[in-house]
This record gives C-alpha cells, structure tokens and sequence, in this order.
C-alpha cells in the first residue's frame, strides 16, 4: 500500500485504537490532527508535548531521568555517596569517555561494571553529567 503520510495515518488510526484505551486515545488524536492540520492543528500541540514557556522539553526531561537513574545505579552497585559518585565520574570523564562518546552501547567489557552506568549517563545526556556534590545528593535521594 502506498499514498500520502496522511493517507497512512489514516490507515492505522484504527489498528492503533485497537489497542486498548492509550491506542483509543492515540487514534482520535491522530483524527483530530488529520481533520484539523489545514486550520493550523499541530500533532504534538494536540499530544500535549509542546512545552510551556519557559519549560523543558519531554526529550530534555526524559534523557535527564535516564541519567539519574544510571547515577542511582552506579550508587546502588558501589556503595558510593555522592563525593564518591562525583570522584568516578570525573575519573570517567577525563579517561574513557572521549573514546566511548563515538559509540552508541557500552562495550561488552563493561556489562555489570560501574563503567556500564557511566556510559549510560553520559550517553544520556552527551556528555552532560553533574560533578557537583551538591547536586549528586539531590539526585542519588
């Protein structure tokens, strides 16, 4: 089957509905976008993913959570407070991660190691990893 991207949305509105009341939901926004789009409707305005003024970004949010729960792990596995945390991860910074920033997964090598929750939090967030104690606290709770 072919057509428009319109024509496709239209197409799987239904299939998506079918899947319970989230594809219910999905389905008549979708709807409501397709019917509305030349009168200015935007699909993520209608999704509710269009931040406030001033706000963060669902992205933003979501990569920032990714983070914290990999800097809570690594807490978890190593015993670590946040001075401890802070140390690792400058320790991380300034040794694997200008190597491990091109790759897209951990190395095999560092599946169960505190190097794992690393690479997760700073493929997370690019590099963007706090170092202050002050705010590891915050985030380890």
């Amino acid at each position: 089957m072919s057509g428009s991207p319109a024509d496709r949305l239209r197409r799987v509105a239904p299939l998506i509905e079918a899947m319970g009341p989230d594809g219910f939901w999905l389905a008549r926004m979708i709807e409501t976008y397709l019917d509305s789009a030349a009168d200015g409707a935007r699909l993520d305005e209608l999704l509710d993913l269009v931040a406030a003024p001033g706000g963060e970004s669902w992205w933003r949010i979501a990569r920032r959570a990714e983070r914290d729960a990999a800097l809570r792990a690594l807490a978890r596995q190593t015993g670590g407070n946040a001075c401890q945390v802070a140390a690792m991860i400058g320790r991380y910074e300034g040794s694997a991660w200008p190597r491990d920033r091109a790759l897209t997964a951990a190395p095999a090598r560092y599946a169960g190691t505190p190097r794992q929750h690393l690479f997760e939090a700073f493929r997370a967030t690019d590099g963007q990893v706090p170092t202050s104690p002050k705010q590891l606290r915050r985030i380890l709770g």
